[in-house]
């Protein structure tokens, strides 16, 4: 899948001692401007966004969110999946007044509307069997995790 003809950075990133979406949020906002992928106004912009339309989603006993900000604010498309130690608390994406415990993260700095819809669509694709979730939220090892996203996700 490529977004806008260009090629799309992603990244596994593992998660420890984070107990906010604003901490996880800028901690993997951070490592994409580190990258020059994302500019300043990135982070920012993705909690304004999940504040108005949250991205938690309960998928059995370990929720995923995948917060994403407008592309204005991406130089270069990328996604990133996050493994959290802990879960975090997310609002849930069909009532913002329910939470989410979420424990894995992808974070979607793109740039194409379609590309955006088949990502998301991958994801919830593969997010749907309870089973894929719980292994990723069981993950210890970068490269494992990486296998997955890469096979299962980003196809």
């Amino acid at each position: 899948m490529s977004d806008a003809g260009e090629k799309v950075f992603h990244d596994v990133l593992l998660l420890k001692k984070l107990s906010t979406k604003e901490e996880v949020i800028k901690k993997i906002s951070d490592h994409l401007k580190s990258k020059g992928y994302i500019n300043e106004q990135y982070y920012q912009a993705t909690l304004d966004r999940e504040e108005l339309f949250p991205t938690g989603l309960q998928t059995g006993s370990i929720g995923i969110a995948i917060p994403h900000s407008d592309a204005i604010n991406v130089n270069h498309p990328a996604i990133v999946m996050a493994i959290l130690d802990k879960p975090v608390e997310f609002a849930d994406m069909s009532n913002k007044s329910n939470k989410v415990d979420v424990g894995v993260v992808f974070l979607m700095a793109l740039k194409g509307e379609n590309n955006q819809i088949n990502y998301l669509r991958n994801i919830a694709d593969f997010c749907k069997q309870k089973s894929n979730v719980e292994i990723l939220s069981n993950v210890k090892d970068e490269k494992e995790a990486k296998k997955i996203f890469v096979e299962n996700i980003l196809i």
